[in-house]
Parts: C-alpha cells; sequence; structure tokens
C-alpha cells in the first residue's frame, strides 16, 4: 500500500468512529466519523485497507499469471482513485 494511506487494521469504535493505531505510539486515534447509515457503512470503511491489498494481491496475481480478466481496467482504476491518481 501507498505511505498516504492509513495503515490498518483499522476498527470501528462504538457504532460510526473508524479509528487506526498510530504508527508511533500504538495508540488508536480517529480517521473517520461515518454520519450517514453507520450501521452498514462503518464495516465497509473499516475494511478498506484489507480491501485494497486484497485486489492489489490479486491483480498482481492475474499479471504474473498472464491472466486477462474483464473486470481488471475497472479494478485497476479503483486502486488508481484510491491512491488519488487521475483513472
Amino acid at each position: 500500500m501507498s505511505a498516504a494511506f492509513t495503515p490498518g487494521p483499522w476498527k470501528i469504535d462504538g457504532r460510526s468512529l473508524i479509528v487506526a493505531p498510530d504508527e508511533r505510539s500504538g495508540e488508536y486515534r480517529s480517521i473517520a466519523l461515518v454520519r450517514h447509515n453507520a450501521a452498514t457503512n462503518a464495516p465497509l470503511i473499516q475494511q478498506a485497507p484489507e480491501l485494497y491489498r486484497y485486489l492489489e494481491l490479486a491483480l498482481g496475481i492475474l499479471d504474473r499469471a498472464n491472466v486477462a480478466w474483464g473486470g481488471e481496467p475497472g479494478a485497476r482504476a479503483i486502486l488508481a482513485k484510491a491512491r488519488g491518481e487521475a483513472a
């Protein structure tokens, strides 16, 4: 993952606060407050680092195996957007 991301694991503190461990102290710090549909959106946001990591791994496996997949352009665009790059 890019150094720009807050590394996981992210956790849900309460119902709507997403927290992640500080790299230096290890203490959990808030990184997001989910204000809309927290019960369903917070778990999805919490899993963002893992979703990114596994999508990146899957694309790497496809690249090494030289396998084409119809969803690949979309998957690569999603990763680029997550890195803040123009897709």
